[in-house]
Parts: structure tokens; C-alpha cells; sequence
């Protein structure tokens, strides 16, 4: 191999199939990827390529020497305008050949100008605690630990953590947002009209004027009420998420829906322990236990799941919300200063778990 030079570009959709190659291999070589066994939950690779180059939505970039492909490294921006800035390295692998010779820095450059040319803020991503080649290269490339996260991931000799680490792109100069801690409302709905239960896609109709109002109740939402998609979109995408076993439920006044609790388990079995979710309820119908029963909802899904771990983010302005947290056991995992800009002011990330017994 070392007679061409060490090229690196970005992923074409014809290499599709070859990197799922790659990644097969560089599993079966180390210990804190995917598992030997496991494959990315890609049908058709060249498509999910494609379309990665036409949306934006995140792109991989290669190590090539001659024929061979060396290593790998795929990148995600933030899912809304507000966050697009924030890039997520979610899969960086290397084969054992190729290691120890500057090949990952070359791909975290690559990336790095990838993310700037796009007016990214930060890079972003998670590192088994243990591995100190990864640590190593993150630390060189210029990324700082910001948190870490225990029994994070369960590998054969049991439960690791993992540190989240950062690299800013940019110098924040905007004020800090002040917390905004605001009193539930003086008349609000009767705890007697409310009900709880899950809900499908034929309640996509109810969940798209839930969701544009609690977006427009507070200012330091990532997602904007716009962004919202439509009643035939949230159908189709509350149908995928059923198909995969997440949790929808709500929380109702007759045919409005109040709070809304949403989870999804990590991907990949050695994290399958862990479910992200999302809670949040209208400003009217505060005080009145809509968050209590969502997250007792979310207690009894986890139980039946035999999960290990709740994770959760929001903004370090939103105090009502970390008040919440902590009553139920969350702690502060990991805090991001400057994490995104809102109308002039930053916004700090604050990612917070709790594991089960």
C-alpha cells in the first residue's frame, strides 16, 4: 500500500457498497465500533449517499490509497436551522493496517473544512473513555471534553463511559440568553379532563397544532413552529417510528393534545441500554400533572424494554425543564457553552441521564 499516496475525499454514491465493506471490516477489528456482526441499517448505501449530497444531511469522507480504502469518517449537521451549525462525527473507523500514521488526522482536517465551508459552529462527538488512541487524535485535532456519560456502552468486560467532546469553529462573542423561568398560568386546564394514552399516525393532525404551539410557548427552542412538517409528513414519519418500537404518547383535553413524550432507543447493541427522549407540554396546561403522567409512561416503556439508561438534552435556559429533570433523578452529564445562537443570544446544551435500576 504504500506505493500511491494517501488520498482523501468525500464518498461518491458509487461507493456505496465498498464502504459497507470498510466498515464491516474495520468492526471486526475493534472493539468499540459496531460489533462484528452488525451492519449500518442502510438498504440501498448509494442512495442514502446520494441523498446525503443533495439535502446536506451529512456526508462521509474516505482514505484511499491506490485501490484500497483506509478509513472512513461520517458527519452529520443539526437537524434545524438553529443547530445546522452544530456537526455530529458519528462513525470514524480506520483499518489496523493503516493506523499510526496520521491517516485519522487527515480525515478530521477533511471533515473540519467540510463543516466551515457550510458555516458550521462546532464539532461534536463521543469517545469510549478507555480508548486512548481515539482520545488521542480527538485531543490533537483540537477537541476538548465538555462531559461524559457512565454505563454509556456494555462491551463484554461490562459497562464503559463515554466522554462527549467539542472543537468550536468559531469565536462566540453574543450574550448569553438569561434563564427564562416562567410561572405556570393562573387559569389553566383541570387535571379531572385530562387522559393519557399512546398514540399513532391517525393522530397526526392533533400532533402538528401541538407541536407548532409548544414551540412558539418558549424562545430557546432548536426547532422553529415553520419547520414543523405537515399533517401527511408527521403521519409517515409517526408510522416509521411505530414500526420501530418508539414510544408516542400524549396526553389529551378532548381532541387537543396537552404534552407529548417521545423515545427511541441508541443504535447499535452495545448501546441499546439507552433510550433518548423527549418531553415537553403546553404552557396552559403547566402544574396540572401532564408531565408527571408523561413521564411515568416513559418509566413503564423503559421497564418493559429492560433498558438500563434515560438520556435527554435541552437548554441550559430552560430551567423549569432541569428543575423536572432532576426531581425525576437526571443528572448533568455533559454541558455545551455556545452551543447555537437564537435571535441574537446563545444558548448553552445541557445532555442529562439517569440510569435505571
Amino acid at each position: 500500500m504504500t506505493d500511491h499516496p494517501t488520498t482523501i475525499r468525500i464518498a461518491a454514491p458509487q461507493d456505496g457498497q465498498a464502504l459497507m465493506q470498510l466498515i464491516d471490516q474495520v468492526n471486526a477489528e475493534t472493539e468499540f465500533l459496531g460489533r462484528p456482526e452488525e451492519r449500518m441499517p442502510w438498504q440501498d448505501p448509494s442512495q442514502v449517499l446520494r441523498e446525503m449530497a443533495e439535502r446536506g444531511s451529512g456526508v462521509y469522507i474516505l482514505a484511499q490509497r491506490g485501490p484500497t480504502l483506509l478509513g472512513y469518517l461520517g458527519a452529520y449537521p443539526g437537524a434545524f436551522e438553529r443547530n445546522r451549525g452544530a456537526v455530529y462525527i458519528a462513525h470514524v473507523g480506520l483499518l489496523a493496517s493503516a493506523r499510526g500514521q496520521r491517516i485519522g488526522g487527515l480525515l478530521f482536517d477533511a471533515v473540519e473544512t467540510w463543516a466551515r465551508e457550510r458555516g458550521a459552529w462546532r464539532l461534536e462527538l463521543r469517545v469510549d473513555e478507555v480508548n486512548g488512541r481515539g482520545r488521542g487524535l480527538y485531543t490533537r485535532q483540537g477537541s476538548i471534553v465538555q462531559g461524559r456519560f457512565p454505563h454509556a456502552a456494555r462491551l463484554e468486560d461490562g459497562w464503559h463511559t463515554h466522554l462527549w467532546m467539542a472543537k468550536p469553529l468559531r469565536v462566540v462573542t453574543e450574550p448569553s440568553m438569561l434563564p427564562v423561568d416562567l410561572p405556570a398560568p393562573h387559569e389553566r386546564v383541570s387535571a379531572s379532563d385530562i387522559g393519557f394514552r399512546d398514540i399513532t399516525a391517525a393522530d397526526a393532525a392533533a400532533m402538528v397544532v401541538w407541536e407548532r404551539q409548544v414551540l412558539a410557548d418558549l424562545p430557546f427552542w432548536l426547532k422553529q413552529p415553520r419547520e414543523v412538517n405537515d399533517e401527511a409528513a408527521t403521519a409517515k414519519r409517526m408510522t416509521a417510528a411505530a414500526d420501530r418500537g418508539q414510544l408516542m404518547h400524549a396526553a389529551f383535553a378532548g381532541e387537543r393534545i396537552l404534552g407529548y413524550v417521545g423515545a427511541w432507543r441508541q443504535p447499535g447493541r452495545r448501546m441499546r441500554h439507552d433510550a433518548i427522549f423527549t418531553l415537553s407540554v403546553l404552557r396552559e396546561a403547566w402544574g396540572a400533572g401532564v408531565g408527571r403522567g408523561l413521564f411515568a409512561r416513559l418509566l413503564d416503556w423503559a421497564k418493559a424494554g429492560e433498558l438500563h439508561r434515560l438520556s435527554t438534552s435541552m437548554a441550559a435556559q430552560n430551567t423549569r425543564g432541569l428543575r423536572f429533570a432532576e426531581r425525576h433523578g437526571f443528572a448533568r452529564e455533559a454541558v455545551s457553552p455556545g452551543y447555537t445562537v437564537i435571535d441574537g443570544q446563545t444558548i448553552d446544551r445541557v445532555q442529562l441521564g439517569r440510569v435505571l435500576e
